[in-house]
């Protein structure tokens, strides 16, 4: 694991290296996912989409279709630098949104490539996603790939790759996850292999394997279920990583936004809305605390009490909007489906509201809101 986090350490040191370097050469690689939603396509539309949160600053992710880099995250804002391991080379090929095209030494990207993604704000990458089995060849040692085969158990994907180890990488954490044939099961943290996600691969000798499609069974012969549509947070008022009108900040009315949600649980019980400042210069500044909110899809402007109020940053109850000293903030609004209500009373503030519902999330949403 030291090898595979120096291999990412040194891909964050070349985006800071002059513009006159464009590849690194490393012994041996690293993994990362993001949080992927296959869209299927209905009758007479076009392919299926693959919709993959990316999130500050790592990912690694896979290329459902092929193209330049522009073609491919056409329709990204924040994305910074793209990398690509090249197994054979053993040298990571580049594409730097900063650097003149000349100097990039990645032009363009296949399907099925697992790409390190960095993006300075999150924002979702969709994608033309084709569900055909794809062939991989290995060679020995270590492997980066995309998985563009059902979701399946990370033991599934080692046999059927016949790797020692798998290594994944979660995006929302930052943090690696392994999964080893060899060695005791309670240090594998990988344990689930979603479509879309990017892996490495230890090999201890070369092999080729067929990736299955994604609508396939997964490996045991199971066929995987589709998956629930995730719940989504919008605002009729502004769209992710979008500027907050002035009325719903300290500059004007400062009233609570209009909120919609959808894919609400049918089991959910309650729903809890945070919105914190992460950005502020103190730590992390909590503007609005709602918990034990009877399940809804629309939360109008300037919704008053909707549950019951938790304690935010000013030192009152219900919402205060935007307020920034300076600067660009970026403001988290969050809402949590639970299986329960909350045995909390009011004033209760972000900390206690966090460890009430754990255990009890089904399922979240977020939007994130900026404002200077």
């Amino acid at each position: 694991m030291t090898v595979i986090r120096a291999a990412l350490w040194r891909m964050a040191v070349m985006v800071l290296l002059p513009a006159t370097v464009a590849t690194v050469t490393v012994a041996s690689g690293t993994v990362a996912s993001g949080t992927v939603a296959p869209v299927a396509a209905q009758e007479g539309e076009g392919p299926a989409e693959l919709a993959t949160d990316l999130v500050p600053p790592w990912n690694f992710v896979t290329a459902t279709e092929a193209g330049s880099v522009d073609e491919v995250f056409t329709g990204t804002v924040y994305v910074e630098a793209v990398f690509r391991w090249d197994a054979s080379r053993e040298a990571f090929d580049s594409w730097q949104k900063a650097l003149p095209a000349s100097l990039n030494s990645l032009p363009s990207v296949e399907r099925g490539d697992a790409l390190w993604v960095r993006v300075g704000l999150a924002e979702t990458w969709r994608q033309a996603d084709a569900p055909a089995a794809r062939p991989v060849d290995f060679v020995q040692g270590w492997n980066t790939f995309g998985w563009t085969g059902p979701n399946s158990g990370a033991s599934e994907v080692a046999s059927l790759l016949g790797a020692d180890v798998v290594i994944g990488y979660d995006a929302a954490s930052q943090a690696f996850l392994r999964y080893a044939v060899e060695g005791p099961s309670f240090l594998n943290s990988l344990v689930t292999v979603r479509h879309g996600d990017g892996l490495w691969a230890f090999l201890s000798a070369p092999g080729s394997a067929t990736i299955p499609a994604s609508g396939a069974p997964s490996a045991n012969g199971d066929v995987i279920e589709e998956e629930p549509v995730p719940m989504e947070l919008t605002s009729a008022a502004f769209g992710p990583n979008e500027t907050i009108p002035s009325q719903y900040t300290c500059d004007g009315a400062d009233l609570s936004p209009p909120l919609t949600l959808s894919g609400i649980p049918a089991d959910a019980v309650s729903l809890a809305l945070i919105m914190d400042d992460p950005d502020a210069p103190g730590g992390t500044w909590v503007h609005w605390v709602e918990f034990n909110i009877a399940p809804r899809t629309q939360i109008p402007t300037g919704a008053g009490v909707l549950g019951t109020q938790g304690r935010n940053s000013f030192g009152t109850t219900g919402y205060g909007g935007p307020c920034p000293p300076s600067g660009t903030h970026r403001y988290f609004f969050t809402v949590y489906a639970l299986s329960a209500e909350l045995e909390l009373a009011g004033g209760a503030t972000k900390a206690q509201v966090l460890a009430a519902m754990e255990g009890l999330v089904l399922a979240q949403a977020e939007l994130i809101g900026l404002f200077r």
